[in-house]
This record gives C-alpha cells, structure tokens and sequence, in this order.
C-alpha cells in the first residue's frame, strides 16, 4: 500500500464522521444543484414534449359558410374534404366552431367525428374526464376557462350565451366534465374567444341549426409548421386567390415556449445560484478540515512523508468525500425530479412524476467530484508546503507577540487616527487574517460577502429598471388605453368607430390591422397598421428612424430587423401569407409593437399603411374589413372606468369586445420573472450574511487566547464585545463599499443585455433611496450578527484561556 493510501486511511479511521458529514452536505449541494438544474431541461422540453403526444394539428383552416356572407365574397371557401385530400395532409378532422358571447374571452368548439379527440389533437385531463361523445350537454373546459372563472369545478353548471343563426343571442347551460390542458390552449393569447370550451358531436347535432357556426378543418401536415405556406398557397389557388382564414399553431406555439423558457431561466440562474453558494461554502469546509488535520502533517513530515505526498493524500481524501457526495446527489436530484416542472411548464408536462434525466445527473455528479477536488486543492497543497517537521507550525498568533497591533501593515496605517482602542481592535481582527492556529479565512469571507453584495444590488437595480418598464406601458409598445376588436373577426367595426368618435370621453382613435400574416423576405412576420382616423399613430412605438408614412415605408422590430440581417434605409420584399406576389418596402425605421398577436409582439413584427398593405394582394382582390379599433382617453378619465363605460356602450352594437392593454408575456410569466432578480438577490444577500457570521464565530472561536490577552491587559467584557461588533462592521462596510458600485453596473448591463435581447429601449433606473436602505440595513445586520459572538467572547476568562500559555 502507498504512503498516500496509508495517510488516507488512518485520517479515514481517526476523522470518518467529519469525512461523512461533509460528504453528506456536499451530496447536499450538489443534490440540489443537479436536481434544478434537470427541472430547467425538464421544463424547456415540456411543451414540445405536449406538442408530440398529443398529435396537435399543425393549422386549422375555416371552411364553409359559417363566414357571413360579406366575408364569404373576401376568404376562401374550400370544402374541408378538398383540402385533406391535399399532399401536405397527412391527417385532418372536421370541426365547427361557435361565438360565445358571454364569457367573452371563450369559444366552444365541437369535433364532428371520433378523430378529435381520437387520432389528432389528444387532451391532457388535468381532473375529470373527457365529455360523453353522445352527450350534447357535457364539456370539458380549458384549464385557462377555470383561472378566469374560479368557481367552475368538474360538475359544475356552465351557462353560456352563445351567438345565434339569426344573429341573437341563444343561452345553454352545459355541464363541465372534465378540465384539460392542451396545445394551442396555452397563454399568451390575444384577443377574445381564446379560452377553449370542448363540446361533442352531439352538441353539432342538437344546436347546429340554432347556432351561427364557422366550420374548419383541423390538419396535421408533412413537414410540421414548415408546410403551413405551402397549405396556405394551395388553399388560396383553390380558391381563386382569395385570402386564407386560418389559425397555425406553430407561432402560438413559440409563444408559449418562449414563456415556459423563462422559467426554465428562472432555474438556470438559480441553479447557478446554488452552485455559487455551494462551492464558497464548501471551500470553507474544506479548509477548515485542512487546517484541523494539519497538525499530524508535522509528525508525518517527520518519518519522512515529503509535502508532495501529503498534498496528494489532501486531495485524495477530497477525491473520496466527492465520490460519496457525487452517489448522493444523483439518488437526491431523482428523489426531488417530480417537483419539476413547475407553473405553467408543469400543466404541460405530460408524463409528470419521477424523471432520471441521465445526462443532467451524470454531468451533476461529475460536476461535484470535480469542484469538490477543485476546492480542497490549494487548501491541500497549502497545508503540505507550510508542515514544519517535527510538530505544529510556531508561533500561536497572540496580540501580545505583535499579530495585530505591531505588524507593519496598511491595516495598522489606517487604524492609528482610530482612538477607540476596541474600535481599532477590531478593525484590524477583521482585515488580517492571523497566523498558525489563530488563522481565520479573511479575505476569502470578504470576497464572499461582497459577491452577496453585488448580487444583491443587481438585484435592485434590475427590479427597478423592470418595475419602470411594467409601469410605463409606452415602453412596451403600447400607447393606447383600449383595443375593440370583433369577436367574429369577420364583421366591421363601422358602427363602433361611429360611436368613438362621438365620445367625448375619447381623445383619439384609429383602425387597425392585428395580426396581419405578412412574409418579409421569406420570413414569417405579423404585421398591423393604424388608419384611418383622428389618430393614425396608436399602433406601434418608434425607437429608431421614423413610422411609415407612404405606401411603399415598413417599420420592423429589433429583432426581426436582426433576423432578417438588414438595415434602416435597405429594402425588403413585402407579401401576404399564402400569397405569391410581393412588393418592395423601404425601411424606414425600428419600433416596439404591442402584445395583440402571436406574431407581432414586443422586438417581433412589422408596421405599414393602410395604403401599402393594399398594395399586397393582386389588383381586384377584396381587403377583408379593420379588426380593431385603438382608443386613447382624455386626459383625467381613469383607464378601468374609461373601459367599463366604453364597453357598455360598444357591446349593444355587435359582437365586440372591449380589453386594455396587456403586459406581454415576454416580461411576466405569471409574475415570476418580476420576482426572480429579488428572490436571486436575496440568496446571495444571505449568503453574506452567513459569511459574516460564521467568520466572526470561527474568529472567536480561534482567536480565544487573544481575546483572553485583551482581558489580561484591562478590557472589559463590554469592549470585547464592542471589538466583535467592530469586526463586524468592518466586515459589512468593506463589502457594501465594493458591492454596491460593482452591483450597480452589473444590474445595469443585466437589463440592458435583456432590453436588447426583447428589442425595447433599455430605460435603466437607479434605486438611490433602496441603494442607502441596503447600506444601513447592512450595517444594523452585521451589529446584530455580531450580538450572540460577542457575547461568547465577553465570557472568556483569561486564567482559562492562558493556562496552557
């Protein structure tokens, strides 16, 4: 056996309950790290993974007559038999579709056939069952139906005012079955009539004939999202080049993985986090162990082990702890998976429960071994090169032989103009480190504690840019108090145009084009327009260059301008979707568009006229009538009662719906992402404060015989706990001092890295108040920290402490 093996093997045999306790708490660590880090992989994963079992349609095109007989004349009208028979369906199921008018925000939808759920579009029964299929009066709800109506429960009577054959209103009441989650009913969504209500075929049969349906085809295609224009070219040759009515799921689908990303963000960071917090609390584990074991490396030196031998003894026996923490944290993170995913993640999850993401643990476990060996490294190698032979290095650090008071030093420079002798005490304990047994780890704890600072204040500046963007819609693209929009999508908004501009309430309004499905060299893009009307500016908010002001001008967002690689003042190929004709368009400039469709949101999307979106479809071609109306109030009419007035007197003219702006999911996913630089920052504010005060415990502690020698030389009880809170405050002050400037400029460059990553103006602020609060606080802390330490050292009787001296 090796002279390594031997060393390993008696510290095994003379120290193997602390060998175990660190090997738990680093299986801990690591345990956690990795079992977050799999949730993070778990939740990104988990949509798509939806997506696939649940054989989700890739569009659902609106076939037959159920258009209205003015939109008939503008939209294709392909029977649903015709377009299944097309090359790029591989499977399609008929359904109808139907206006709810109350609840607004909700549409019913009935399979006409067993293929829904069957073959295609297959729901996850979050409680309940799915509705009997010859049952015309049972439904099953989208789980989106239930958040905006708490109440409903499965068995629950669910009355519905739905829109009738002749143009009024037809009550039903229904029974809820069941409650699902499916794709294509995930937020974010815009508009009315997102929320699904399923019913069955037996619904079609029984109220068809009473009800104004919009029958559809629901397909899957060939090549997935990438065959949706070449579906929609066909359809609309089929047609007779008319415009295409239909719903593709794939940008709702980004959508919603980009949202459900963000959490999965949430997890990184906080992985890393953990992983930050780990490795520093670890380190000094490992260094205290070091230091306990380095009084045997003198007798070992003595029978002739070299420093390069105990060096590798150190890092073996980290080697060993790491091993046993590696085997512990796969069996912890396997224990912790079905936690994950969590939110809206975990509705879509569809095999939730205990998940071994293989790859995840095996990179966890090495990940641990390897950080727990880079850890006790220097320690080890340290301890090895400073083992004097023949016994414990000398010198025991005692203020009485010079360790503080008389080492020239900045230290002492900056302490002599202190006249409070604890003050200056205590100062200079906690910014040198001390030597031989009396030694504390300074600089490494004030390196951690500033790390928590700076996180901390990063935080804060973070948040506080993110609160003034969420409170000034105008940021995000919105400048506007309420959106009318048609829940037909086929009708015109005439007759509520009229009434804006009777309003005196209402200081401007424009028509809109939402959602225009528009392709910019090649790439699918969502377009909107504003026009005509007392104000034609409403629709997006300039960043660079100026809006389009002619038929031939397009503004794109940020990162569609970056997508497409072009330039302010470059042209583009402008077309409509399913179309084969495009025009150019000058770039006139970039701007911020607001959240009222899956393709036109925050740096996503495109702007244009009235006249240059005319200028797409070819000669003769019908222009479908405005979807929407956007209304900006005068000054000093409140935004809710503003809306409640405007939608009682909006809704007695037609099937319209009143909504106000909302914030894009992009920057709050169920108020997570708002919470998350906070919650991040708090972490690591407490991780300095558990520095400072395991510092002040373990220089207590090790420092016990100098504190004895303060009490020899006449300080009182109540001046060694006045230099513990000294060392205290000193400790805090140096952290707040770095940290705060450096956290300033990290949060800083963090929103400006996430502005530019969404395509908003990077409007940055700077919490002073909240700055000088986290100061203050701090120092109250560190003195309240510093409390039961001080205590502790007040205690120390001198005889005790230098008896052995």
């Amino acid at each position: 056996m090796t002279v390594v093996a031997l060393v390993v093997r008696a510290g095994l045999r003379a120290r193997w309950r602390s060998w175990l306790v660190l090997a738990v708490l680093t299986g801990l660590a690591g345990g956690l790290v990795t079992a977050v880090a799999a949730g993070a992989r778990r939740t990104d994963a988990a949509y798509p993974s939806l997506v696939a079992w649940s054989a989700a349609p890739d569009d659902m095109v609106s076939v037959g007559t159920g258009l209205g007989s003015s939109a008939g004349a503008t939209y294709a009208n392909v029977p649903a038999a015709a377009i299944s028979r097309l090359p790029q369906v591989t499977g399609s199921a008929p359904l109808a579709t139907y206006t709810v008018l109350q609840p607004a925000s909700a549409t019913l939808v009935a399979p006409l056939t067993g293929a829904i759920p069957g073959t295609l579009w297959h729901r996850k029964l979050l409680a309940g069952r799915l509705p009997a299929a010859g049952d015309p009066d049972e439904v099953d709800v989208s789980f989106t139906v239930t958040q905006a109506a708490p109440q409903l429960r499965v068995g629950s009577a669910l009355p519905v005012e739905l829109l009738g054959a002749t143009g009024k209103p037809v009550r039903v009441t229904l029974r809820v079955a069941g409650i699902d989650a499916a794709p294509g009913e995930f937020p974010p969504q815009y508009g009315p009539g997102v929320d699904f209500i399923w019913a069955t075929p037996a619904f079609a049969r029984a109220y068809g004939g009473r009800l104004l349906d919009g029958p559809g085809v629901a397909v899957r295609l060939r090549h997935g999202a990438a065959d949706v224009p070449v579906l929609e070219q066909e359809i609309s040759r089929m047609a007779g080049g008319k415009f295409i009515s239909d719903y593709p799921f794939g940008p709702q689908a980004a959508n919603t993985e980009h949202s459900i990303h963000l959490q999965a963000v949430a997890l990184w960071l906080l992985a890393g986090t953990l992983g930050v917090l780990g490795l520093l609390i670890l380190g000094q584990l490992h260094a205290r162990l070091t230091a306990a074991e380095q009084g045997d490396s003198g007798t070992l030196r003595a029978i002739g082990v070299v420093p390069r031998q105990l060096a590798a003894a150190g890092l073996a026996r980290a080697a060993l702890i790491g091993g046993a923490g590696a085997v512990l944290t796969v069996i912890l993170a396997v224990a912790v998976s079905p936690v994950f995913p969590v939110g809206l993640a975990g509705l879509a999850e569809p095999h939730p429960g205990i998940d071994a993401d293989w790859a995840a643990l095996l990179l966890g476990a090495a990940g641990v071994l390897v950080a727990t060996v880079g850890v006790a490294a220097w320690p080890a190698w340290r301890a090895a090169a400073g083992a004097r032979a023949g016994g414990v290095p000398d010198t025991a650090g005692l203020l009485s032989a010079g360790m503080y008071l008389d080492r020239p030093s900045g230290v002492l420079a900056v302490t002599r103009s202190v006249r409070s002798v604890p003050a200056a005490t205590g100062i200079r304990m906690a910014l040198q480190r001390g030597g031989g047994r009396t030694a504390v780890p300074v600089r490494s704890a004030i390196a951690a504690t500033a790390v928590g600072v700076v996180g901390l204040s990063a935080a804060l500046g973070f948040s506080a840019s993110l609160s003034y963007l969420l409170a000034t819609p105008r940021l995000y693209g919105v400048s506007w108090d309420a959106l009318v929009t048609d829940e037909q999508f086929t009708t015109s908004v005439a007759p509520a145009a009229r009434s804006l501009a009777a309003d005196p309430a209402v200081a401007g309004w424009s028509g809109m084009y939402a959602g225009v499905p528009l392709t910019v060299d090649g790439a699918a893009v969502g377009g909107v327009t504003t026009g005509p009307g007392p104000d034609g500016s409403l629709a997006a908010v300039a960043l660079a260059g100026g809006p389009p002001a002619g038929s031939g001008d397009i503004a794109l967002g940020q990162r569609t301008l970056a997508a497409l690689g072009v330039r302010v003042g470059q042209t583009v190929s402008v077309g409509l979707a399913g179309l084969s004709r495009h025009v150019p368009f000058l770039v006139t400039g970039t701007a911020v568009f607001p959240a009222v469709g899956d393709t036109t949101e925050l740096g996503t999307g495109a702007e244009l006229t009235v006249t240059g979106l005319r200028r797409l479809p070819p000669p003769g071609t019908p222009v479908p009538p405005y979807n929407g109306l956007v209304v900006k109030f005068r000054p000093g009419v409140p935004l809710q009662q503003g809306i409640s007035a405007l939608t009682t007197r909006i809704e007695r003219l037609g099937p319209y719906a009143v909504s106000g702006p909302s914030t894009p999911a992009d920057l709050v996913n169920f108020g997570q992402l708002q919470s998350l630089p906070l919650l991040l920052g708090l972490s690591l504010g407490l991780l300095a404060l558990l520095t400072i005060t395991h510092l002040l415990l373990t220089s207590v502690r090790r420092r016990r015989r100098d504190l004895a020698v303060l009490r020899a030389l006449g300080f009182t009880g109540g001046q060694v706990r006045a230099t513990v809170s000294w060392m205290a405050v000193t400790l805090a002050a140096v952290a707040l001092a770095v940290g705060i400037p450096v956290g300033l400029l990290c949060g800083r460059q963090a929103w400006r890295f996430f502005a530019g990553q969404l395509g908003i103006s990077d409007v940055t602020r700077a919490p002073v108040l909240s700055f000088v609060l986290l100061a203050v606080a701090g120092l109250m802390l560190a003195v309240a920290i510093a409390f039961v330490p001080g205590i502790s050292a007040g205690r120390i009787r001198p005889a005790d402490a230098l008896r052995a001296e």
